[in-house]
């Protein structure tokens, strides 16, 4: 002990508190700046981290650019496929309605034909007339057959046979009668 007196003997009690106080000043001191230490170095390897993964990303880019050129080759391989069969379907609905259209066209000329027939016979329609509304229906089917593509003979030979028919009115009742009664 009369070596720690020896040694520390000329200081005071009061030098002493603040030798401890000062050692415990400078050891918090110490953590905090040790606590920030690790915590900057926590804080720069998440970056470090993060960069890593970002030039991990960046090192599959060609892979990622590979595969998003054959998606799109295949994108467009269907794409062109889809138009074919689209192509195909619109040839062959045009085929339909061109098959449609010749279909009617033959119906309207046989409806025209039969009425043709009828009215021009001096039999069957000796006062070569037929009524307003009578016309009105046989030029209504005129139209759609001229509509659906009909042409020829309809318009050379039945056209004007038809025109030259006297049309009578239909307020016209005793007349429109007398027609009706002459007919077979």
């Amino acid at each position: 002990m009369d070596a720690l007196i020896e040694a520390f003997g000329s200081y005071s009690i009061g030098y002493v508190v603040v030798l401890v106080a000062a050692f415990i000043f400078l050891y918090k001191i110490y953590r905090k700046v040790a606590q920030a230490i690790v915590e900057q170095h926590d804080v720069k390897r998440m970056q470090d981290e993060k960069i890593q993964q970002i030039l991990d990303q960046e090192s599959k880019y060609p892979e990622w650019r590979k595969q998003s050129l054959n998606i799109q080759e295949k994108l467009t391989d269907r794409l062109d496929n889809i138009e074919q069969s689209q192509k195909s379907v619109i040839r062959r609905l045009e085929e339909i309605e061109a098959e449609r259209k010749r279909q009617k066209c033959n119906e309207l000329r046989d409806r025209l034909l039969q009425a043709y027939r009828y009215y021009t016979n001096q039999d069957s329609n000796p006062r070569q007339a037929w009524s307003e509304m009578e016309a009105s229906a046989f030029w209504d089917i005129f139209a759609d057959y001229e509509i659906n593509g009909g042409d020829g003979h309809m318009h050379t030979v039945v056209e004007p046979t038809m025109r030259a028919l006297r049309v009578i009115q239909m307020d016209e009742q005793e007349q429109v009668a007398e027609l009706i009664q002459s007919r077979r």
